[in-house]
């Protein structure tokens, strides 16, 4: 229909009655978000939110919630890469362990000679044990000692005594607030220990425990087995523990096959309690029953939380050593495990350097123990 066909007065401009139409609905959407948001504040279900018209001044209170760029920390997983977590406010340095160590009455000693009333002369060669006087290995070869600070670190790198170049070079080049833990399948321990407490390292002995896939996957002679008899586990223990002295805890090395076991286990850790040593579980094997074994006799005991060089690349292990620092900074202490790799060995010597900048202690393993013994 053209113009001239058109009833008269129907003639208009189009959209003309749209547009009225689409402001009221747009008004009346401005009214309900309004009331929405009126009623969720009377309801109180979300965070406050304090506004000021000068944008330097406006203010979010604090929320327990996580942004999507902030993924918890990554602990006893190597494999992943530790993610930033917020420190948790409600953590009071009280509530970290700090292992103090008995004072002892006796003519103190270099550190790398042994003491002879916490040591036993066996088939197995010299054993720790308890003193008539109750002093323990534990307490005299312990390095934990001073004032501590509101955050601390532990780091224990293991696998001493099996390379002779990499033994020296951990010794000499890392920093002595590091722990230094020996297998009891390496050469020359003695020497090494000696040299280790030279320098200032305490020192700790690795447990090789049976792991998954054994024994195709094997650590070697003393290896400690679920279904070796609780006699043959002690032998293997007694001879692991007799390959060095001087030693105030004990670490474990692997273990998926046994850690598990309270059977298997519980012998193992009453031994290492009457001789008066600390147990430390390394961390590693997630269905590790170690610590509430440990608990329930009265073992002083610790976990270690994060594996640093499972990937050898120096990024990587970068980035578990900031891992590290931030479970650290949210529990205010962690334990983070380690090997003498020549990698690690290289940026843990840096890293150290940087740790007093940020307000974080290097302590001695046994420092974090917690004492049930007592």
């Amino acid at each position: 229909m053209n113009d001239l066909h058109k009833p008269l007065g129907q003639t208009r401009k189009r959209g003309a009655r749209a547009l009225p139409m689409r402001l009221m609905l747009l008004a009346a959407m401005i009214f309900l978000a309004a009331a929405a948001i009126y009623l969720r504040f009377l309801s109180g279900d979300d965070d406050p939110v304090v506004v000021s018209l000068d944008d330097s001044k406006a203010q979010t209170e604090p929320t327990q919630r996580q942004s999507e760029d902030e993924p918890s920390v990554t602990t006893q997983a190597p494999n992943d890469k530790p993610a930033i977590a917020k420190p948790d406010v409600a953590a009071t340095i009280d509530d970290a362990p700090k292992f103090t160590p008995e004072p002892s009455q006796l003519p103190k000693r270099p550190a790398w000679v042994s003491e002879p009333q916490t040591t036993e002369q066996s088939e197995f060669g010299p054993l720790p044990k308890t003193a008539s006087s109750g002093l323990r290995p534990l307490d005299v070869y312990s390095e934990s000692q001073g004032t501590v600070a509101r955050t601390r670190i532990a780091l224990v790198v293991g696998g001493l005594g099996i390379s002779q170049t990499g033994s020296q070079s951990a010794i000499e080049v890392l920093p002595n607030g590091i722990t230094l833990a020996f297998s009891p399948i390496g050469n020359s321990l003695q020497r090494w220990m000696q040299k280790a407490r030279k320098e200032g390292h305490e020192i700790a002995l690795q447990i090789p425990l049976q792991p998954i896939g054994y024994p195709a996957v094997n650590p070697g002679r003393g290896t400690l087995i679920k279904d070796a008899t609780v006699g043959e586990n002690l032998d293997s223990l007694r001879w692991a523990l007799g390959r060095v002295t001087n030693y105030p805890v004990v670490i474990s090395y692997l273990g998926g096959g046994i850690a598990g076991d309270d059977a298997a286990m519980e012998p193992i850790l009453t031994e290492i309690r009457d001789r008066g040593l600390a147990w430390v579980d390394d961390g590693t094997v997630a269905a590790s029953i170690s610590l509430d074994i440990a608990e329930r006799i009265k073992l002083p005991n610790a976990i270690g939380n994060i594996h640093i060089d499972a990937d050898r690349n120096p990024g990587k292990i970068r980035s578990q050593l900031k891992g590290l620092e931030l479970l650290a900074a949210r529990r205010r202490y962690a334990i983070g495990t380690a090997t003498a790799f020549p990698e690690t060995v290289q940026e843990l010597s840096s890293w150290v350097k940087q740790l007093d900048k940020k307000g974080i202690q290097l302590v001695p393993l046994s420092n974090l123990v917690r004492d049930y013994g007592r």
